[in-house]
Order: structure tokens, then sequence, then C-alpha cells
């Protein structure tokens, strides 16, 4: 073929072929854009975006970086930040309902104790485990902080009806924290036996941050109500002796 002038997209003369060029060259303003598919040398590009690759559009103005991996980096960076924002946003709007409610800020801050326990354990059990944040599983923590003080609530309530006999009593209201416990990995680890990943992940990360938020609200809760109260009688007859003596 020698063709009698260079060949361009008003030239080429058949219509399915323009229609497929327009994928990858199109006319902007007074010059032309067009696409440029890069190929890692492994046959498949890494998790992250390699650095050197994000650096290519300071070093030519002009260039847009786009691809899977790049936009699916900015959608994790996105719900991470939102996760967290709304993590806090949620732990501080419990703080203070918990405030309203007790009037008292040891009482409110011991609310918080079976969701401090269950989160490390369940941070501690997903590193043990290999499992990761997802976009599924990143808003469980946001849950968490509900369920875990409910726990807390149920078991400062019975405290505060008769700390004098709150060691007799505490079983009968570990009982009813631990079918609330129960019930609850039971209708979100059903997750776990998903076959997609992301719902699976919601599975595992519910089940260990509800199942150790409930077993902390029904043994370190109540032994440290324990401790406090007998540490507050122990200070008291010390003082009754004194005022004896």
């Amino acid at each position: 073929m020698q063709p009698a002038q260079p060949i361009t997209l008003q030239t080429i003369g058949n219509e399915e072929i323009t229609k497929l060029t327009t994928r990858f060259v199109k006319k902007v303003g007074g010059g032309w854009m067009s696409v440029i598919n890069v190929y890692p040398a492994s046959g498949k590009w890494p998790r992250d975006v390699p650095a050197k690759r994000l650096a290519l559009p300071d070093r030519h103005p002009g260039d847009v970086l786009t691809g899977v991996n790049l936009v699916s980096a900015t959608l994790r960076q996105i719900v991470k930040a939102d996760a967290v924002r709304s993590t806090i946003i949620g732990f501080i709007a419990v703080l203070i309902l918990m405030f309203a409610s007790f009037r008292n800020i040891k009482l409110t801050l011991l609310s918080f104790v079976p969701f401090v326990a269950g989160a490390i354990g369940m941070l501690g059990l997903m590193a043990l485990l290999g499992l990761v944040f997802n976009f599924m599983n990143i808003f469980v923590g946001l849950m968490i902080i509900g369920v875990a003080t409910d726990y807390a609530i149920y078991m400062l309530q019975r405290y505060r009806e008769d700390p004098a006999a709150f060691r007799g009593s505490a079983h009968e209201t570990g009982k009813a924290i631990l079918m609330a416990a129960l019930t609850a990995i039971v209708g979100y680890g059903s997750f776990a036996f998903s076959h997609y990943p992301g719902l699976q992940s919601i599975g595992y990360a519910s089940t260990f941050g509800i199942g150790l938020s409930g077993l902390a609200a029904i043994t370190l809760m109540p032994a440290i109500l324990v401790m406090g109260r007998r540490s507050k009688d122990e200070v008291g007859g010390m003082k009754d002796e004194s005022a004896a003596g």
C-alpha cells in the first residue's frame, strides 16, 4: 500500500475503525489526547500503584494517570477517612449520651471498657489471622461501639441498683448479656459462611468484636466494679477506725 497522503481519522474511510480509534485518540481544544496503556514486566500490577508511576504527571504536566489500581487506592483512602470520621463522631455521641445518663465521669468511662477490650482483641485476632480492613468491614468498629456499650449499660445499671449486693447478682445480668452477644454473633457471624470475601470479613470481624466485647462485659467489668467497691469499703473502714481512735 502506498497512500497518497498520511492517514488521519477523517480519511480512514471505515466507520467501525473510526469508532474504535475514538477510544484511544480524542481531539481536545487545538490538540489531541491519546491513551497509552502501560503493562508491568511481571504481567500483573501490585495492589498499590508504584511511586514512579504516581510521579509521572509531575514530570509531564499534561498527562493524566488512571487505572483500576489507582481508582481503587483512591476509594480506599476515601472510605478509610469516612470510617475514621464516623467512628470518632459515634464515639463522642455515645460518650455524651453515657454522661447524660449516669452523670458520673467514672461510670461514663467504665461504660467503654467492653468496647476498648473488644476492639483491641478484634484487631489482634485479625492481625493474627491475616485479615485486613476493606470496603465492607471497615465500619464494623462503629457497630461495636453501640453493641459493646449496650452490654456495659446492662451491667452498670445492675451495679447502681444495689452496689453492696452486686457481687452476688452480677451473674444474672451476665446471663442476659451472654444471650444478647450470642444472638448478635449468630446474626452477623453468618456472613462468615458467604462465598464473597468482603462479606466473610464482616462475619469474622463482627464475631471477634462482639464476642470479646461481651466477654469483657461479663468478666472484666464486674471485676473492676467489685474491686472498686472493695477499695471504697476499705478506705471507709480505715476512716471509721481513725475516728474511733
